[in-house]
């Protein structure tokens, strides 16, 4: 199998219990390629087309057109898990940086702790990020 990269989006299986997602679904990835390269296990995102009830701010719209996926969907980012290697499958598409850029939004509605962060540390996060991209062999 290649690598696991974030931002790609797999066959992920999910083991959720009650009403989290369960079974073979799309999943993107949203761990950051240098603990990927050395890890066995991922953070992934749910993606569903399934639409039941409202449109939460935790959900990123996912247009077939532009992403690549079969069908209009939905990455449930209230959903984040974590997964093993031997739960992710075929690689199916990569999401645009734009996607990443919402999906990253709408995990830090998920994860209120982020929005205790001052502008600096937001500054030197992203520079920390940057760097782990370059290392990877990316431009940021």
């Amino acid at each position: 199998m290649n690598r696991i990269r974030y931002g790609f989006v797999y066959m992920v299986n999910f083991r959720g219990t009650g009403h989290q997602i369960k079974g073979w679904h799309p999943g993107v990835v949203v761990s950051n390629d240098i603990g990927n390269r050395f890890n066995s296990y991922y953070q992934v995102i749910p993606i569903s087309s399934a639409v039941k009830g409202t449109h939460l701010p935790t959900h990123v719209y996912l247009n077939a057109s532009t992403t690549g996926l079969r069908k209009d969907s939905y990455a449930q980012c209230e959903g984040m898990t974590t997964v093993n290697d031997s739960d992710i499958d075929v690689r199916i598409t990569q999401l645009p940086s734009e996607t990443m850029k919402q999906i990253a939004v709408a995990v830090s509605k998920t994860v209120p702790v982020l929005h205790s962060l001052s502008i600096d540390d937001v500054r030197s996060l992203q520079r920390d990020i940057r760097s782990m991209v370059v290392c990877e062999g990316r431009s940021a």
